[in-house]
């Protein structure tokens, strides 16, 4: 986890918080490891598995709103 955020970390923070909405998920220690070796296998942050899971199950459950739609 990066504690430092750069000057321009922060302006690319801001200019996305008026698109999301952020939130705070608790996982147990075993759900988080398997996360982590995930996010690590494909090089990636446990929050982008995270949104690519949740992404994958919007577009399950509600076809309407699958990214890239015509």
């Amino acid at each position: 986890m990066r504690m430092n955020a750069t000057h321009e970390d922060e302006g690319k923070q801001a200019a996305v918080r008026g698109k999301t909405q952020r939130v705070s998920v608790s996982f147990t220690l075993e759900q988080y490891e398997f996360l982590s070796r995930l996010a690590g296998r494909n090089r990636v942050s446990i929050a982008w598995v995270v949104r690519d899971a949740v992404d994958k199950l919007v577009a399950e459950e509600m076809p309407l709103f699958r990214k890239g739609r015509p």
